[in-house]
């Protein structure tokens, strides 16, 4: 009888060891799968950014159209002496190689239209003045055919003016009394917020802050903030265009906003963009470089997937070894049994 039970127990041991061992080891290639994963499939990485900026640059892509309202537009023609129908001279448009395009329709205000442009966007120059002016520089390629059209609100569609490849666009500050008139001016394309230190330099970016949020199927928005940094004044922020794993290419989208009032204080400009976290850069005055670029840790702790799939592999586990067990002990409580019964009988 001492036998029978000895030899029981080390059959129960034997096969509990192995049991363990054959869990253990698929619970390491489980998670060894889960994190194959985690690192090679692709994840969203949003970023969004806030701030206020004396000056932005944008590569606008594709089509685009501002309301400039009652601004004065300056244009500089693309040969000499080819001076367009209602050209003006202005001084506040620059030299006298510049006119003023005269509003047509009186005091209507008026909207531009950049047409899209395949190789490269139209270059575009934003930049608020520290007199609380406003300036906006659009450069078209000499060797393209697109040019900037100039609409007017009362004007019957189809009469648009069609405008030179060297274009200003400047907003004269209205006084503390009259009821403050805001742009916003919405874009799409590569940007440059803020500019590089130097002692020729004097417009920057003077606060702002930056987001990365992590695509999650937690979140009811079905996002969740996997960072913060704060920008500092002299920072520039470039988002740039980027092509994620599936081959989709995600362009910068944002807008600018800034008001026509002239006030005491030097007003920025205030800058809402948002971008493919990757095609983001920092470039801090003495500090060099930061981007954005996620790596295996940041990938396995925003994957809630993951996370699901190991509880669940570590539960099945459980469950398989517990069976495992279970049948190893039935043939020996059969054996026992038997043994049992058959002292009985004797």
């Amino acid at each position: 009888m001492m036998l029978a039970r000895q030899a029981w127990r080390q059959r129960f041991r034997f096969n509990a060891r192995r049991s363990l061992f054959w869990g253990a080891g698929l619970l390491v290639i489980g998670l060894l799968f889960g994190f194959g994963v985690a690192i090679w499939m692709p994840i969203a990485w949003q970023l969004g950014l806030t701030a206020q900026s004396e000056t932005v640059a944008i590569d606008l892509w594709g089509k685009t159209e501002w309301d400039i309202g009652s601004a004065t537009v300056c244009v500089r023609p693309d040969r000499a002496g080819a001076v367009g129908e209602g050209w003006v001279p202005n001084p506040i448009c620059g030299d006298s190689a510049w006119y003023e395009v005269a509003n047509r329709s009186g005091q209507a205000g008026r909207w531009l239209e950049m047409p899209a442009i395949a190789d490269g966007g139209m270059r575009t120059l934003i930049e608020r003045r520290p007199d609380g002016s406003a300036i906006m520089i659009l450069r078209a390629d000499l060797a393209q055919q697109a040019r900037p059209l100039l609409h007017s609100h009362e004007e019957a569609s189809g009469t648009a003016q069609a405008l030179p490849a060297r274009v200003n666009v400047v907003w004269q500050p209205a006084a503390q009394e009259v009821l403050a008139d805001f742009m916003v001016l919405p874009f799409t394309g590569n940007t440059i917020v803020g500019r590089d230190v130097t002692w020729g330099r004097r417009l920057l970016l003077t606060e702002g802050k930056i987001s990365v949020f992590a695509a999650s199927d937690e979140a009811l928005a079905g996002r969740v903030l996997a960072e913060e940094a704060t920008l500092f004044m002299g920072d520039q922020v470039r988002l740039n265009m980027h092509t994620d794993e599936r081959a989709y290419t995600v362009w910068p989208k944002g807008f600018v906003r800034f008001n026509t009032i002239k006030t005491d204080q030097p007003q920025a400009l205030a800058v809402v963009a948002f971008a493919a976290a990757e095609g983001v850069s920092i470039q801090r005055y003495g500090s060099g470089d930061y981007g954005f670029k996620p790596g295996w840790w940041p990938r396995i702790k925003h994957k809630s997937t993951l996370l699901i799939v190991l509880v669940l592999l570590t539960g099945g586990l459980s469950i398989v070894a517990a069976l495992a067990n279970i049948l190893a002990i039935l043939p020996l409580l059969q054996q026992w049994r038997a043994a049992r019964r058959h002292s009985r009988i004797s």
